[in-house]
């Protein structure tokens, strides 16, 4: 449970760090301060594998989500 301050900076640095590998998983870079990088020559397709990396961390992890809500 979360408590203090100090508490909650944990629990999201652990999610981020799940939501990392998960991105790599799918074949997106996020760096650890948090960035995904994106440029204009990026095309739709690009866009859409990021939109569909992030889908898939949200439904692959919607419990333990849920779970720390």
């Amino acid at each position: 449970p979360i408590q203090r301050p100090e508490d909650l900076a944990a629990e999201v640095r652990e999610f981020y760090r799940l939501f990392r590998l998960d991105l790599m998983e799918e074949g997106v870079y996020a760096a650890r301060r948090g960035q995904i990088h994106l440029s204009l020559p990026m095309t739709s397709a690009v866009f859409d594998k990021i939109v569909g990396a992030v889908e898939c961390f949200l439904t692959r992890r919607r419990g333990l989500i849920v779970a720390h809500c």
